[in-house]
């Protein structure tokens, strides 16, 4: 259980300085089997969540054991991250019922920004920015200080990803932001690694 883990974990503890690890979980495999995942993942150094929720047949983004995750990275003050978090006012309440958690969208939706607004736990991912312009817009809908650069580098060309960010039209600092300085802001404040 738990897709890929051992080789999170190994990178992980061979570059600590470089990457963290999030435990990948599918509540559809049952809230016990999560469970084991969660803590198996956090007994090898995992510092976050990660979730299938409403893609790849998995599980439903208003289903309970998605607050059984959040609660988990709520009480650990960790990332959770998923590709979707569905409509607006489900992320809403997750991010006020657990407002020690660092929720990450995944992928970049535009329908988020009342959320943004209203609670300062919650942070998206670049990917994939793929149009001219995207960069922009999205800054416009979030603050340059809350978006993170994610690339789905297995998936998608890295040099797209970063491409749309670094001919932006945005200020070289807002850049920077965005291409690691956020992330390594929060970094600080969640998922601290355990002593």
């Amino acid at each position: 259980a738990g897709y890929g883990i051992d080789e999170v974990a190994e990178m992980t503890q061979r570059w600590p300085e470089r990457f963290i690890g999030l435990t990948l979980v599918n509540p559809r495999n049952g809230e016990r089997q999560m469970m084991e995942d969660l803590k198996r993942g956090a007994s090898l150094g995992m510092r976050g969540v990660k979730l299938m929720l409403n893609s790849y047949g998995a599980y439903d983004v208003n289903g309970p054991l998605v607050d059984v995750c959040a609660r988990w990275a709520n009480e650990r003050r960790e990332f959770i991250l998923s590709h979707y978090w569905g409509p607006p006012e489900r992320l809403l309440q997750l991010c006020r019922d657990n407002p020690q958690a660092c929720f990450i969208v995944g992928h970049s939706y535009d329908c988020y920004g009342k959320v943004f607004e209203q609670v300062p736990n919650v942070f998206l991912c670049t990917c994939p920015f793929l149009g001219m312009g995207q960069t922009e817009r999205f800054t416009n809908i979030y603050g340059c200080d809350r978006i993170l650069f994610g690339s789905d580098l297995m998936d998608l060309p890295i040099g797209w990803g970063i491409g749309q960010i670094a001919y932006a039209r945005i200020a070289e600092a807002d850049k920077r932001k965005i291409l690691g300085g956020n992330l390594r802001a929060l970094m600080q404040k969640y998922s601290v690694a355990r002593r």
